[in-house]
């Protein structure tokens, strides 16, 4: 084997584990997209504590610092609670069907004048979602022990689209 064909095959070799690894690359931004869709498995939570005696079926926002110290960040988790017949027993069970997660981040406070702030997409989904289906819904803050009914403020939207048309 000569020089040139020596260095052909290392070549050849080289391409072959490129192409190799470009299709590890695929594979985890593929993982990496499924990772971000985590916030849309069901889970069980008890009727129990702050939800205590609280109607079901419902819509209801949980609340949640992304940290301890409330400094860098905090997520809003969108969804219906209900109580499907599987669970119809004497547990205190009920599954939680997320719709929508949004994420802030930042140190403010979520809590003004004993309300917490809504984020404005899900804020207007639960809003309107609760009228429309007739079902009550919930701000949950398990960490400051709150639980706040959201009101329908059938003026917020309103006023919002009016503000969105006069910036354009």
């Amino acid at each position: 084997m000569n020089l040139e064909e020596r260095l052909n095959d290392i070549i050849e070799d080289r391409d072959f584990k490129i192409e190799e690894l470009e299709e590890k690359i695929e594979e985890l931004k593929n993982f990496n997209s499924l990772v971000d869709t985590a916030y849309q498995r069901h889970f069980t939570i008890k009727d129990s504590g702050i939800r205590d005696g609280l109607p079901f079926p419902r819509l209801e926002m949980i609340f949640e610092y992304l940290d301890g110290d409330r400094r860098y960040g905090y997520k809003w988790i969108y969804g219906m609670v209900m109580k499907p017949y599987s669970f119809m027993t004497d547990s205190n069970d009920l599954l939680f069907i997320p719709f929508s997660v949004t994420r802030g981040s930042g140190s403010s406070d979520m809590i003004r004048n004993g309300k917490h702030e809504l984020p404005y997409r899900d804020g207007m989904h639960i809003m309107k979602e609760s009228e429309v289906l007739n079902l009550p819904a919930y701000i949950i803050n398990e960490e400051e022990n709150h639980c706040e009914k959201i009101e329908n403020d059938k003026s917020i939207g309103n006023k919002s689209l009016v503000k969105s048309m006069a910036r354009k």
